[in-house]
């Protein structure tokens, strides 16, 4: 099992590369390209209880707790909110309810989204960052 170092060392990286990306382009390919380095979301999980209301593209989201660790997993149809999610789900899983809730939006903000995405993306970001959070509210919540 990894460390807490361990997941802090994964996501400055995963934070690094992006920000080292120096056009829009390069890092909106980058996003949409994150999703082909997960394993492919079981359709049968894309339900109505999974999909996250409000967003304009087909767009779902799951979580797991293994051993007091979270594993979150998303899909959409749209290519960059599939791989923002999925960047997304990549610096929060692994991570406790206690890390969620610690470090809070602070790996979203260190991407520097705002000027590459709409404003319908960015809520998009907020969803999957609420749905995070609720997760691990509700998880500290039944200890």
């Amino acid at each position: 099992m990894k460390t807490k170092d361990d997941r802090q060392f994964n996501s400055a990286t995963i934070i690094a590369d992006y920000l080292a990306l120096e056009s829009a382009e390069d890092r909106l390919t980058w996003i949409s390209e994150r999703p082909v380095l997960h394993p492919p979301f079981p359709l049968e999980r894309a339900t109505p209880q999974c999909r996250v209301p409000g967003c304009m593209s087909g767009f779902w989201l799951e979580s797991k707790n293994e051993h007091g660790n979270f594993i979150f997993m998303a899909h959409s149809d749209s290519h960059i909110v599939g791989g923002i999610a999925s960047l997304l789900c990549d610096l929060y899983s692994g991570l406790t309810s206690e890390e969620i809730i610690e470090q809070g939006d602070l790996p979203i903000q260190q991407l520097k989204l705002e000027g590459l995405i709409t404003p319908t993306r960015r809520n998009a970001i907020q969803k999957v960052f609420q749905f995070f959070l609720y997760n691990a509210n509700l998880n500290q919540a039944q200890k």
